[in-house]
């Protein structure tokens, strides 16, 4: 019979003495990562202890989010959410200009957990809020391990989701799939090239493009770029193109200068989206075809 092992949950205090002393600078070598990957992000360490430019306080950890390049302000809490820290947490966000805040603790009241609900619902906040529980356990003597649980987390991808709704109520010839990522949205692929959608708040851009893949994307990019003064005449606006031979797609980019994080802005930019996406649609498909066709053409009379 195989002998099974009571699962035993370890005092914090146990591993890490102090909060400040002992596990904010393990976030920093090792927990990061691990609390990066059970929230479903990518982040990179910044800094610690941060001054946050309000009251004397700083923050304990300050990371980056990979995806869009902007901050995220990391909170640690032993024992029970408090006052002070549903306030520190709210305070650090804006002070640091955090997108992300993320709040980790033992347990959590309910009362703090409704309000980083509300927060995440507020149709007029720009910032997210995590609500993160830690727990060591433990199997006899064996080596120590951290569980991150989310309590409380937002939904990620609320600017593309009212994207692809304001696209399906359009009801244009682009169509999209539910988003992925937290800093773009590809349109359903047609076997040789699908349309991106593309902000960073840190750069202050947004882009839409046509990314061109398969077999014959060589051809198909090259083909099309000496027709580029044809294409890029119709399309009213150069293009920056790009072939990449590394990699798995070719692209053809439009760049603008613009990723007002305000809510109330959202609908602009999803218009601008809308139009250059159905303008990449119309102008590259039918060309695309027609190139496709004629290298398969080619390919049969060759064999």
């Amino acid at each position: 019979m195989v002998k099974i092992i009571k699962l035993e949950r370890v005092n914090i205090r146990k591993v890490f003495p102090r909060e400040a002393g002992d596990f904010t600078p393990w976030m920093k070598e090792k927990g990061l990562e691990i609390l990066a990957k059970s929230l479903g992000l990518k982040l990179e360490f910044v800094n610690m202890e941060v001054p946050v430019g309000v009251g004397g306080f700083k923050a304990d950890v300050l990371a980056r989010n990979i995806a869009d390049e902007t901050n995220v302000v990391i909170e640690n809490q032993f024992g029970g959410s408090d006052h002070k820290h549903l306030g520190q947490i709210l305070t650090y966000a804006r002070g640091l200009n955090a997108r992300i805040a993320i709040w980790v603790a033992e347990s959590f009241r309910d009362e703090h957990l409704r309000v980083l609900n509300e927060c995440n619902k507020d149709s007029d906040n720009n910032y997210q809020y995590y609500a993160v529980e830690v727990s060591l356990w433990q199997i006899g003597n064996s080596d120590f391990g951290v569980q991150f649980t989310p309590v409380v987390q937002p939904t990620r991808f609320g600017y593309w989701e009212q994207f692809i709704n304001y696209m399906t109520c359009r009801n244009g010839p682009v169509k999209f799939g539910k988003p992925t990522r937290s800093n773009s949205v590809d349109s359903k692929s047609s076997g040789t090239f699908y349309l991106r959608a593309w902000r960073s708040q840190q750069r202050c851009e947004i882009s839409a493009s046509i990314h061109i893949t398969g077999e014959n994307r060589e051809t198909l990019f090259n083909s099309l770029k000496e027709i580029r003064h044809d294409i890029e005449k119709e399309f009213g606006e150069r293009l920056n193109w790009q072939e990449r031979p590394e990699s798995p797609d070719s692209q053809i980019i439009l760049l603008k200068d613009d990723s007002d994080p305000e809510k109330s802005k959202w609908q602009n930019q999803h218009e601008w989206f809308a139009e250059k996406l159905e303008l990449f649609d119309k102008i590259f498909r039918p060309r695309i075809e027609i190139i496709d066709r004629h290298e398969i053409s080619h390919l049969k009379e060759e064999s």
